[in-house]
Order: C-alpha cells, then sequence, then structure tokens
C-alpha cells in the first residue's frame, strides 16, 4: 500500500476516495454529452449520491440543450427568487452548506448578471449576501473572463455591516463591463 495512504486517517481516506468517484462520475456524465444517464445516483441537478457531496460543475461540461435551457431568462428568473429561500440549500462533504440557487446562479456566469446586479438593492440581507456570492462565482465564469480582465471580489458574509462595499464594488465593475450587455 503506498505509504502517503497509510499515514492519512481513515476519514481523509474515505474523503479522497468521494472526491476521486465524484471526478469520474463527472467526467462520465462529460463523455455522455450531459444526457444524466450514468446511473440512479446522479442526478441533473449536479448532486450526487447518498451523501450529497456536490462538486462544482460548469456549464461547460453540459450539453448545448441543457446549458441553454438553464440559462434562460426563466430559469434565471426562478433561482434569482430561490436566492432569499433559506430552505433551498443542501449539505454536502462534512456539513458544509450548499447555496443552490446562487451556486446555479454562478454557473450560469454571463446571462444571470443583469439579474444578479439587479437584486443587490434587496432589503432582505440573506438574499443580498447569496446574491454577491453568485456575482462572485459567475464573474469568474468562462463565459464572462472572456471579456472580463478581472471579477467582483465578493464573500459569503452574513454580517450586513460588510455589504455596503461589496456592493458598491459589484457595482463599479458593472459600469466597466455592462456594455458587454448591449
Amino acid at each position: 500500500m503506498n505509504p502517503m495512504v497509510m499515514r492519512m486517517k481513515p476519514a481523509a481516506v474515505a474523503h479522497v476516495l468521494v472526491r476521486i468517484t465524484a471526478a469520474a462520475l463527472i467526467a462520465a456524465l462529460w463523455l455522455d454529452g450531459g444526457g444524466g444517464s450514468i446511473g440512479a445516483d446522479l442526478r441533473l441537478d449536479g448532486s450526487m449520491g447518498p451523501d450529497n457531496s456536490r462538486p462544482y460543475a460548469s456549464l461547460q461540461s453540459m450539453s448545448a440543450d441543457k446549458q441553454e435551457e438553464s440559462s434562460s431568462p426563466d430559469h434565471i428568473a426562478f433561482l434569482i427568487g430561490k436566492l432569499k429561500d433559506k430552505s433551498y440549500t443542501e449539505t454536502y462533504g462534512e456539513g458544509y452548506t450548499w447555496y443552490t440557487a446562487a451556486e446555479e446562479l454562478g454557473t450560469i456566469g454571463k446571462p444571470a448578471i443583469p439579474a444578479l446586479i439587479a437584486n443587490l438593492d434587496t432589503d432582505d440581507d440573506y438574499e443580498r449576501t447569496l446574491t454577491l456570492y453568485a456575482l462572485l462565482l459567475a464573474t469568474q465564469e468562462p463565459n464572462v473572463k472572456a471579456f472580463a480582465s478581472d471579477y467582483i471580489h465578493a464573500n459569503l458574509y452574513f454580517d450586513p455591516s460588510t455589504h455596503p462595499g461589496m456592493v458598491a464594488e459589484a457595482l463599479a465593475w458593472w459600469e466597466k463591463y455592462k456594455a458587454n450587455w448591449e
């Protein structure tokens, strides 16, 4: 047995094996063209297996039809509406929270950004936090990096006193790049 594996705690070995398995399933799904027919434990929403481990999935790994469906204005509006829903989450790994709407909006990238920018003026602190988090993710997607040399530096801070600075940065970023949506 590999000496490195022998030094790892059993929980760490299990975690590594789960991640390797998740990567293999994602690769199989990609090779399948995003059809989602790999097995009963893999769902089209990206969650995997009974432990809800959740790999970061990009639109690049989806078929063209699935990309168009997930970045449709109706789907984006649905996800924007779910940002304030505290129950629209999952857990993965060792109790980490997956903020489903924010993560999905983040993977959509460019098509989701105008709606996210408009959502920054919400009075709901939780919703604003997830909007900022989604903007952090969305502005790092390849369909945004193709024209933007920087991204919105926001964090998943639920303390509303941190929001004004992050909102100001997001709005400045939007002013700099909004011509890419016209």
